[in-house]
This record gives structure tokens, C-alpha cells and sequence, in this order.
């Protein structure tokens, strides 16, 4: 082989300075790589000894695919596991905690279940007096008391409409109503049987029918019928007869009168009983009709006596207890159903301790009643004068 001379190298200058720096080069990159290998290896070593362990690409991808995956939770004896959704946040710990990290409380998955609140209106039929709904007004203050998502809205019934038009099956309005019984009577006549004609003697006695088990089987068919569900009871006490001052127990005297009646088995009975004509009339034509003298006698409850102010046109008022007047506090069923068993519960006790609270002031508002009908010149036959009458 020829030795190459210096003119040689002079002729190819480019050349050799390639061939020099390519050598260069070649030594650097070697050492490059040499020097980067022992930084992974040394990093590598060092995130092992602090407990890292790789993960595969398919395991991370089966995690966060968004799939739905079985979080199974078996206690002993058990063949059935739940099943649910894992929630990125949780997958994520689980991961964290499989590659040895210490996942303290501060983050865990936050629980995302909030209790919102349920707002529970209650619509009070006050045709005749405000007593009820001040006795259910303090429902608002109780449930909010006692903690939880339930809160109370109460509201006469008359605002919104009548509690007749808000207790159809279907109808929009508030979850809860205080109602007569007798309401219900067109799809379960059996809830009527409480007001029929001359049923009961006293308050205690009707009362009593109300809280029996005869009456819980009886309402326990409504939710299914109109979809509401009984919660308690109270009253309005019973029905009262005034005259313009006719005796009715004298036959002569009661064949010629006419009497008002509400339109029901007890009211047309009460006159077929004294035998007077049975009149119905509009209650805003009352007054005038018993002011006139074109009727001589009508049947209502003592607070309509009092508000429609019937003592300036009849002088005589007779406790006949001929029929009893039930109210019923009632809920919405598919409301019902949406509250846990401990809500349930707690609403079922507040409603029945003021309801009976309620009851108590019924009583207390009736004595009340009589006394202003009877000193503003309003004669009163009680029900042992009716009874030692009738003997």
C-alpha cells in the first residue's frame, strides 16, 4: 500500500479534516451515552429503593378506560357483591396506594352525597276559623330544629285554591293537606261513616273510632286510591242546630219549618228526623235567607255559626251531636315514600303531637265560641237538656 505523502494531504484538506473531527465526534457520542446509561441506571436504583414499582401501559388503560368497574365488597358468608361505577379520584388512590404511597385522609375521595333540603308544604282548610293552622304553624320551627333536610311551609288552603280542588289524584300543589274525612268518601265511602247521622254521643267516643284499628285499615287504602297517605287526626267538633226560636221537638212546630242543611247524609237526615223540610243553600246566601224568615232553622259547625255570624238572625242553638266533624292530616304518598325511616318517623311524631295539641284547643275554642253566641242574647240548649227533653 502506497504511504500517502504531505502533498496528499495537502490536496485533500477537506477530507482529512473529516476524517479527524469524525473521529472526534465518535468518541464524544460514545461518551455521551456511556454517562446518560449510568444516570437512569443510578435514578433507576434510587426510586427502587424508595419502594417503585412500574405499572404496565395495559393496566393504566384498563384503569381509565371509563368503563364501569366491579368494586366488590364480601363479608363473611356472603354470595352477592355490590357492584358500582369507580370514580376517577378513587381509582386513582387505589393506584397510588398499590405503587406504596402514603395516602392519608386529606386525600380520599370527598363523600359527594349531600343532603339537600326537602321543603314539605302544608295547606290547612281554614273555610271557618284560623285555629288549626296556628296550631300546625309550629311545624316549621320543630323540623328545622331537629336537624336533617326536612323543612316545613304551612299555608291556608283557601289561597290556593280550596283543599277539596288540591286533593284530586294528580293534582299540582303542596305535599301535605289537614282535610275533612269526608273528603275521601267518593272514592271510599267507608271514610264518610265517621259523620253519619247521630254516630256518636260525645267527642272522647269519636275520637276514639278515629285512632282505631277499624279506621288504620280503612285509610290504608288511600294512598293506592288518590295516592295520599293519613298521618294523624283532629276536628272540628260536631255539628250544631240554631232556630229563629221555634221549638223543634214540638212535631206541630217542626213540620212547618224549613230547615238549611249542608248537602250530605247527616244533614238530610237531621231534617227527615224533626220532619222540617230539608232546604241546601249557598252559604253567602245564608244570612239573608235566615234574616228574612224564608227559613227558619239550619245545621253547621260552631265556628261557621260564629264567623257567619248567625246569632244576629237565630236565637236558639241546640247541641244536637248529630254528626261528628273528622279532619285528617294527610301527605302526598310518593313524598312519603322518598323520606328514609327515620324521617318518616320524626315527621309522623311532630304532626301527631301538634294535631293533638290541636284537638285540645278545638275543645278550648268551642267553650269560647258559646259564650259569645250566649251573652250576645243567644239561648243554648246543651246535649243533657236535648236528652232530658227528648225523655
Amino acid at each position: 500500500m502506497k504511504a500517502s505523502s504531505s502533498e496528499d494531504w495537502e490536496r485533500r484538506p477537506t477530507d482529512r479534516g473529516r476524517s479527524v473531527r469524525g473521529g472526534r465526534n465518535s468518541e464524544r457520542h460514545l461518551f455521551r451515552r456511556i454517562t446518560f446509561t449510568l444516570l437512569i441506571l443510578l435514578a433507576m436504583a434510587g426510586l427502587s429503593a424508595c419502594g417503585f414499582r412500574p405499572v404496565q401501559t395495559m393496566d393504566l388503560e384498563s384503569r381509565f378506560s371509563g368503563e364501569s368497574e366491579a368494586v366488590g365488597s364480601e363479608s363473611e358468608g356472603s354470595d352477592s357483591a355490590s357492584t358500582r361505577t369507580a370514580h376517577p379520584d378513587e381509582t386513582m388512590s387505589t393506584l397510588r396506594q398499590a405503587e406504596g404511597e402514603d395516602v392519608s385522609a386529606s386525600d380520599a375521595m370527598p363523600h359527594r352525597q349531600s343532603a339537600e333540603p326537602l321543603l314539605l308544604r302544608l295547606a290547612v282548610d281554614d273555610r271557618w276559623w284560623n285555629l288549626h293552622f296556628d296550631d300546625l304553624l309550629p311545624m316549621e320551627e320543630q323540623l328545622s330544629a331537629e336537624g336533617g333536610r326536612l323543612r316545613a311551609e304551612v299555608n291556608p288552603a283557601s289561597f290556593l285554591g280550596g283543599a277539596e280542588a288540591l286533593l284530586r289524584k294528580g293534582a299540582a300543589g303542596p305535599e301535605m293537606l289537614l282535610v275533612e274525612a269526608g273528603a275521601f268518601t267518593e272514592c271510599l265511602p267507608e271514610m264518610g261513616e265517621p259523620s253519619s247521622l247521630l254516630r256518636f254521643e260525645s267527642l272522647e267516643e269519636a275520637r276514639a273510632r278515629m285512632e282505631s284499628e277499624l279506621q288504620r285499615k280503612i285509610e290504608a287504602r288511600l294512598p293506592e286510591l288518590v295516592g295520599w297517605r293519613v298521618l294523624g287526626h283532629t276536628d272540628r267538633g260536631f255539628r250544631w242546630l240554631t232556630t229563629d226560636g221555634s221549638d223543634p221537638f214540638d212535631p206541630a212546630v217542626a213540620t212547618t219549618m224549613r230547615m238549611a242543611v249542608l248537602d250530605d247524609e247527616a244533614g238530610y237526615g237531621l231534617a227527615e228526623a224533626f220532619g222540617a223540610e230539608a232546604a241546601s243553600l249557598p252559604e253567602s246566601e245564608l244570612y239573608a235567607s235566615l234574616q228574612l224568615g224564608l227559613i227558619q232553622a239550619q245545621e253547621h259547625g260552631l265556628p261557621a255559626i260564629d264567623k257567619l255570624r248567625l246569632g244576629e238572625v237565630q236565637s236558639l242553638l241546640i247541641e244536637t251531636r248529630h254528626s261528628y266533624s273528622p279532619l285528617c292530616l294527610v301527605i302526598r304518598e310518593e313524598c312519603w315514600q322518598s323520606l328514609t325511616t327515620e324521617e318518616q318517623t320524626r315527621l309522623s311524631a311532630i304532626c301527631n303531637s301538634l294535631l293533638e295539641n290541636d284537638r285540645a284547643n278545638v275543645d278550648a275554642e268551642t267553650e269560647m265560641i258559646l259564650m259569645r253566641l250566649e251573652s250576645s242574647g243567644m239561648r243554648i240548649l246543651r246535649w243533657t237538656d236535648y236528652i232530658d227533653h227528648e225523655r
